[in-house]
């Protein structure tokens, strides 16, 4: 298991996700001269930071996500042995509980500070993750229930002496956006035609190389095709001359 992308590639910000909005958002501010340490308030994007700023709530994952047991995958081929071990593992009962994993209710008070926008789930950090199946699957889990676009909160992760910090998923975009976004010349080249021009016309810098890609691949089938008709002409050929002979 390795580090997140962020300490890895030793990147500013990192957008993941649906990014268009995000993607513009962060190309302006950077070009209003904006620092990018600055930009951490844009949806769908992921920085490095020391720690929690000042007016966050921070709650802890164990509080949405309780990590216990992991249960054995399930064999596909039991057999009888197993069957029957299986049983007296049964028999036994429950394991008894600790006295520090029993669950105890906690009555929340109202608090300023509650808001889910300005919340921040804090995950176990990554050395303890890495060594530890359970708060594996466990921050598994927890990132997966702060996926929801409508109600997700931040998540941020201890990285030795930083902090990885998670805003929520972007918003999905509207069908006016989606269909916008689709329609710029830079998601692709456009062609016209097949023939001996190809008719390629090149949009954008991608797709130049498209461009040269769908050139080669028509190249190519074109070979094909010739070399696949020339090969039945000269079986036709010989067959007819076979039967000449005759």
């Amino acid at each position: 298991m390795r580090h997140s992308l962020l300490v890895d590639a030793k990147a500013d910000i990192l957008l993941y996700g649906n990014a268009e909005r995000a993607v513009v958002e962060v190309a302006h501010r950077l070009s209003r001269g904006e620092p990018i340490q600055d930009i951490t308030d844009v949806r769908g994007t992921a920085f490095i930071r020391r720690d929690t700023p000042e007016g966050w709530f921070e709650l802890d994952s164990t509080r949405i996500d309780r990590p216990g047991k992991i249960d054995k995958i399930i064999n596909p081929y039991v057999n009888t042995q197993d069957t029957a071990a299986c049983a007296v593992e049964q028999a036994k009962g429950p394991e008894p509980e600790s006295a520090a994993d029993e669950v105890q209710l906690i009555e929340l008070l109202p608090h300023p500070r509650l808001e889910r926008d300005r919340t921040v789930i804090r995950l176990p950090a990554f050395e303890k993750v890495k060594g530890d199946p359970v708060l594996y699957a466990h921050a598994n889990r927890v990132l997966h229930l702060e996926t929801n676009p409508g109600n997700a909160r931040a998540l941020v992760q201890r990285h030795g002496d930083r902090d990885v910090w998670f805003n929520p998923p972007p918003i999905p975009l509207s069908t006016e956006e989606m269909d916008y976004v689709f329609a710029c010349p830079t998601r692709g080249c456009r062609t016209r035609s097949m023939g001996a021009n190809s008719g390629l016309r090149d949009d954008s810098l991608l797709g130049q190389y498209h461009a040269r890609l769908l050139w080669w691949l028509y190249l190519l089938l074109d070979h094909r095709a010739r070399t696949g008709a020339l090969s039945r002409t000269v079986r036709t050929t010989r067959s007819s001359g076979n039967r000449g002979h005759a």
